[in-house]
């Protein structure tokens, strides 16, 4: 699985995020991340946290892992490089059709950040607007 991300990791996310400053310092490079993170949605193990424990106490050695805070961080910085990835995807393998749905595509990484813009979008909403009707209108 990692050697796919590899190569779609440097097909995808440009070199300005690959060849960042520091990046030699790291303790896990963004594909292992990457990997993890699909990993955890594989397990379908939905709290980070309990996630880390596991990393921690089963799978690496002691010293290996970032602190958790860290280690969380990471991910959602990673996430950044997931959606190029899920958008280069995307432009390259469909016919350039009038839409797209991308959010189709299951990946609880991002529930968080659609969950985000959705209620950004009915705060935004003129108070004489009602979910009901924009409902109706795109039915």
């Amino acid at each position: 699985m990692v050697s796919k991300f590899i190569v779609l990791y440097k097909k995808y996310v440009p070199e300005s995020i690959r060849k960042r400053r520091n990046i030699k310092q790291s303790k896990l490079d963004d594909v292992t991340v990457l990997t993890l993170m699909c990993w955890q949605v594989e397990l379908k193990i939905t709290v980070q946290s309990r996630y880390y424990q596991f990393l921690k106490n089963c799978i690496f050695e002691e010293g290996f892992l970032p602190e958790r805070s860290r280690f969380n961080r990471i991910c959602r910085n990673t996430a950044i490089s997931l959606q190029l990835i899920r958008n280069g995807i995307t432009s390259d393998y469909t016919s350039k059709p009038d839409y797209t749905v991308i959010d189709s595509l299951p990946l609880p990484i991002m529930a968080h950040l659609s969950r985000q813009k959705f209620k950004d979008f009915i705060m935004n909403l003129k108070p004489w607007h009602s979910l009901s009707a924009l409902l109706d209108s795109t039915a």
